[in-house]
């Protein structure tokens, strides 16, 4: 139903005048009342509408960038270059020790990516992590991927691996024990000291020490290679005259 304009009457649509102002209605029809009870949406609700649009799509944007970082193909793909191009301190970012927040250091990641390339299981090694997606058990691998919530409902993925260790003993007193950056003093040979923690790997120990008349050093290799256990390994880096 319209009203006139003018006077505020009802008027029909086939009315061109109104009946009881004779004003021209097809110039001065008033809104309906349906009209009137439903009006047009004003410049600030568009606005704000628009608003909150914008943002619900940056959240959406942000989802997804932060769902593809945080994704384990990403992860492993990070991973397979690191140790291709011998990225020690990449290696070293991504991987941590299990039950903790440290990460295996640069020592570590070295010996650990010496070893996968010196045995060619580089693709061995990623094929593993690929398993253990969606899976709540990985108790049977050396590297274990793990999930963690880091965003809202986003899963952050996690290499780890368990860590090992060596107890060091020798025959001799005030015995330095070198490995990599890292020197160990054993200072009385009755005592032992602990080497670690470990990654999975050949480990390189050096021993040496000084007497008045000598400087001896030693350099011995181990391989670690028990799984899911923390290691503790007994070591002699025993000195004697060559003859």
């Amino acid at each position: 139903m319209k009203y006139c304009k003018h006077c505020g009457k009802e008027i029909t649509e086939e009315m061109k005048f109104c009946k009881d102002c004779g004003a021209n209605t097809t110039t001065s029809l008033q809104p309906t009342q349906n009209e009137e009870e439903h009006p047009k949406f004003s410049k600030k609700k568009k606005m704000i509408i628009s608003i909150a649009g914008s943002a619900v799509l940056l959240l959406v944007v942000v989802f997804s960038i932060l769902n593809y970082l945080s994704s384990p193909d990403r992860l492993m793909k990070t991973l397979y270059t690191a140790i291709e191009e011998h990225d020690y301190e990449k290696i070293n970012d991504l991987i941590y020790f299990s039950n903790s927040d440290d990460k295996i250091g640069v020592d570590n990641a070295t010996s650990l990516a010496t070893e996968i390339e010196r045995t060619g299981s580089l693709e061995y090694t990623l094929r593993q992590l690929r398993e253990q997606v969606g899976r709540t058990s990985t108790e049977n691998y050396d590297l274990h991927l793990t999930p963690r919530k880091c965003f809202l409902l986003i899963d952050c993925y996690r290499i780890v691996t368990d860590p090992h260790y060596v107890k060091v003993t020798t025959n001799l007193n005030n015995v330095e024990i070198h490995r990599g950056n890292t020197t160990t003093t054993i200072e009385n040979r009755d005592d032992e000291v602990l080497i670690g923690p470990l990654t999975y790997a050949e480990v390189t120990l050096q021993g040496s020490t000084r007497t008045n008349l000598l400087h001896w050093k030693l350099k011995k290799c181990w391989n670690l290679y028990i799984q899911n256990q923390c290691i503790y390994t007994l070591i002699m880096i025993r000195f004697g005259l060559r003859i």
